[in-house]
């Protein structure tokens, strides 16, 4: 059985590594081959990050991007600082966003809940009226 830590690193490890996957096979010249190291290390860096504070996400993720730049031969100081900034702006953006989507939520909720109090006092109305008539009657006579 899977423990619940193991199912968000695996989720996460597998969003990232799709997500990775998908930028290669899709931003890479017809005669290039998809690098593979990047992809475990997005299943790896996905994994470890996801769900965590942004301080954390960004130091591994720009670990991950130190590494794997390293083993390729690439920039190691572009690709760490893009990895770093974009995991910050990145989690502010899903913050901001997911507090905009709540809000729009509850503010839907609210309107709904209104709507049906509303609809329902106006179908009571008759009935409110010929009791709050029937008990007035009762206490005149």
């Amino acid at each position: 059985m899977l423990t619940p830590a193991f199912k968000t690193f695996l989720t996460g490890g597998t969003i990232a590594s799709f997500a990775n996957y998908s930028v290669q096979t899709s931003t890479s010249k017809p005669d290039e081959r998809v690098k593979y190291g990047e992809v475990v290390n997005a299943f790896i860096t996905g994994g470890v990050t996801f769900g965590k504070k942004q301080l954390y996400s960004a130091a591994v993720n720009g670990w991950g991007a130190y590494t794997t730049a390293s083993l390729q031969g690439d920039n190691v100081g572009v690709k760490t600082s893009a990895a770093v900034v974009g995991s910050l702006l990145g989690g502010y953006i899903g913050e901001k966003g997911s507090q905009f989507i709540a809000n729009a939520a509850i503010a839907s909720s609210i309107r709904f809940k209104s709507q049906i109090v509303t609809n329902s006092l106006i179908t009571m109305q008759p009935v409110v009226k010929i009791l709050f008539h029937h008990t007035y009657r009762s206490l005149r006579a």
